[in-house]
């Protein structure tokens, strides 16, 4: 009874502060907008976008952490993610044209290692959209498809966020085709391998706080 009580307790105090990191997380979201849209606050908020993608995925990782399968899918799509990015700049034939900038942190290659923990987090979370008991291609095709969604609303702000810039001033066709693909590949790969019990409902709600931050940002500028 005694060993009970202290699960207990123990699992309740892991969900208090799992509950305040969602709270901050939704917090950053929300006066980061606020924030980045005052022309007077902006030098200070964005800097802050590493922090911002560091706590997601924390909130990522923890939620996975049952599984070492899964927490190993998680960095090979982050690694993979990544590579792509760098191939993309250097040669300028997968997306188009163009150069990250400062505000998603230190570089590597000419590419952030944030981006690539960007990538994996978007699977994961757009995967939790899509029933486990459905097809895996279905499922990875839809993962692509929500993803270049989610690129089309950034791309208008990529530069005005200092995430990166284009050289001819947008992207073409070659970029969201290329999202299209490879977040069906990448979707594919976790779907495909996982375990097919992380499914948190966490994931959805910050998925939705992504697509109101960056809406919320065309809206206001």
């Amino acid at each position: 009874m005694e060993h009970y009580a202290k699960n207990e307790h123990v699992e309740k105090s892991n969900h208090a502060w799992l509950t305040f990191l969602w709270w901050l997380y939704l917090s950053m979201h929300f006066f980061g907008m606020i924030g980045i849209s005052w022309e007077t606050t902006r030098p200070f908020f964005l800097p802050l976008t590493p922090l911002t993608l560091g706590l997601g995925t924390f909130l990522v990782l923890w939620h996975l952490k049952s599984s070492t399968k899964n927490l190993i899918l998680f960095f090979i799509l982050a690694i993979l993610g990544w590579s792509v990015e760098v191939v993309g700049v250097a040669t300028g034939k997968i997306f188009g044209i163009y150069a990250y900038q400062q505000a998603l942190g230190p570089k590597i290659l000419e590419v952030p290692p944030t981006i690539g923990l960007n990538w994996a987090i978007l699977v994961v979370l757009f995967a939790s959209f899509f029933p486990t008991n459905w097809k895996t291609f279905p499922r990875a095709l839809g993962v692509g498809l929500l993803m270049t969604g989610l690129d089309s609303i950034i791309e208008p702000l990529c530069c005005f966020l200092d995430f990166w810039c284009w050289s001819d001033g947008g992207p073409g066709w070659k970029n969201f085709a290329a999202w299209s693909v490879l977040g069906t590949l990448m979707g594919w790969i976790w779907i495909y391998f996982s375990n097919k019990h992380d499914q948190s409902f966490l994931f959805k709600r910050m998925t939705w706080v992504q697509i109101a931050f960056f809406v919320g940002l065309i809206l206001l500028n």
